[in-house]
């Protein structure tokens, strides 16, 4: 008898069987994602939306090279400070601030909205968000409307200038059609609607410059939809030359874009993430994470924590037995029986007291080890001079339907053996028959 040995795997070694199986897959993730980081950080194409050099739909390449092609210098600023260094360079040059989810300092945009009041500085300022352009523009009088309608298809409502459209560029160009927003306000161009006292438009000159809520005119998809391309050259084109416009000013001076300069100079400041913080203090990844990234991460650990405890616990304590266990023939078999009659498995239980009678049969009359169950019981009506087509049916044909006739079915199978042995001699006419016995037997046979 050998040592004890444990029966259930710990729960350490089922971990380790499980990273064994799945070890190949786990290190092609891995490393997958160690391959798209490296890409991601070694590309030099941008890919951020509204990106200068961004080719993708959601990009403003395509109006950049024809600003470039048209002699204007385009500066890009990721942040406040390196926008004002571009602005101290270059006094003349437009700016475009375009806000694409976050917003500049607000000391930047209140010093941005004083020099655009003085004609300092010609500013564009463009959001997807028209809440966005209420909180960089401060103005009294304008706010959020409604959004540009939309078809079922998803394509943008075609817009046209309006009446109270004072922007020549905008006037030629003659509509625009994109997905956007609207600012309400006295005056703009390419309103929703509009009334004596003004309407909503997607297009809006202030006091600290102009409004414009649907970026995604200008993108590499819609540049080439309706008057879009007109309405951003013009728009840029009149920034870059140094052109101002203000509510006091635009009905008196409405040619925005014919404005010309010598140096054609355009800062284009795309805020980011960075802004939110102070530029004393230092940027950690963790500050920009959303709100809803720790709630998430605690019920993820907390269910890898009840996983594992329900892992650990599913085969209940680890038990000890001697090994190896012997088992009695008859024990088992009584066993799988009461396992069949347990299921209700009749079909079953006759399968396997069908092959056994068949295995006995043909070890009794010398058949070989696989005979064909024909040949069985061919051999077995010659040897107890029963009928071959009974003797066939019994072995092969008849399905017990229910438990009564499946206890038939096996005694009937017992007295086709019994008259076997007798007629081989085995065992005696009047001997009585006892199922334990003829076990013992086969366990003898085996």
């Amino acid at each position: 008898m050998s040592a004890p040995a444990t029966t259930v795997a710990s729960t350490g070694a089922a971990a380790r069987a499980a990273l064994g199986r799945w070890q190949f897959w786990i290190a092609l993730l891995v490393l997958g994602a160690i391959v798209a980081v490296a890409m991601q950080l070694t590309s030099d194409r941008e890919s951020r939306p509204y990106g200068l050099q961004n080719t993708d739909l959601n990009g403003y390449a395509a109006l950049a090279q024809v600003l470039q092609h048209e002699g204007v210098t385009l500066h890009q600023a990721r942040t406040a400070a390196e926008a004002q260094r571009l602005m101290q360079e270059h006094p003349e040059a437009g700016v475009v601030v375009l806000s694409d989810g976050f917003t500049p300092p607000e000391a930047f945009s209140a010093a941005l909205r004083q020099r655009a009041a003085q004609d300092q500085t010609a500013v564009v300022w463009i959001a997807e968000n028209t809440y966005l352009l209420e909180e960089m523009l401060a103005l009294e009088g304008i706010w959020s409307a409604l959004p540009i309608p939309s078809a079922a298809t998803g394509i943008a409502e075609t817009l046209s200038p309006g009446l109270h459209c004072q922007l020549e560029f905008a006037r030629s160009a003659g509509s625009l059609q994109a997905q956007g927003e609207t600012l309400s306000a006295p005056e703009g161009c390419f309103p929703i609607w509009e009334g004596e006292a003004g309407g909503e438009y997607a297009l809006v000159p202030t006091d600290h410059g102009i409004a414009f809520a649907a970026p995604e005119a200008f993108t590499n998809r819609h540049i080439t939809a309706e008057g879009n391309a007109a309405v951003g050259l013009g728009l840029f084109r009149a920034a870059a030359a140094g052109t101002v416009v203000s509510e006091s000013t635009a009905p008196q001076d409405g040619d925005f874009a014919s404005a010309q300069n010598s140096s054609s100079q355009l800062i284009w400041y795309t805020p980011g993430a960075a802004e939110l913080l102070d530029v004393q203090q230092w940027s950690s990844p963790w500050d920009f994470l959303p709100r809803w990234f720790w709630p998430l991460a605690g019920w993820l650990l907390l269910g890898t924590v009840v996983g594992a405890v329900a892992y650990g616990r599913r085969y209940g304590p680890v038990v000890t037995e001697p090994l190896p266990v012997e088992v009695p023939a008859s024990e088992a078999a009584e066993g799988r029986a009461r396992m069949y009659s347990h299921s209700g498995a009749v079909t079953a239980a006759a399968a396997v007291l069908r092959n056994a009678a068949l295995l006995k049969l043909a070890r009794l009359l010398r058949l070989g080890r696989h005979p064909a169950a024909q040949i069985v019981a061919e051999s077995a009506a010659r040897h107890t001079g029963r009928p071959e087509v009974e003797v066939t049916a019994l072995l092969q044909q008849q399905r017990p339907a229910n438990h009564r006739e499946l206890v038939s079915y096996a005694q009937a199978l017992q007295t086709l053996d019994r008259e076997v042995r007798v007629q081989l001699g085995l065992c005696r006419a009047d001997e009585p028959s006892d199922a334990s016995t003829t076990m013992k037997e086969n366990d003898e046979q085996r």
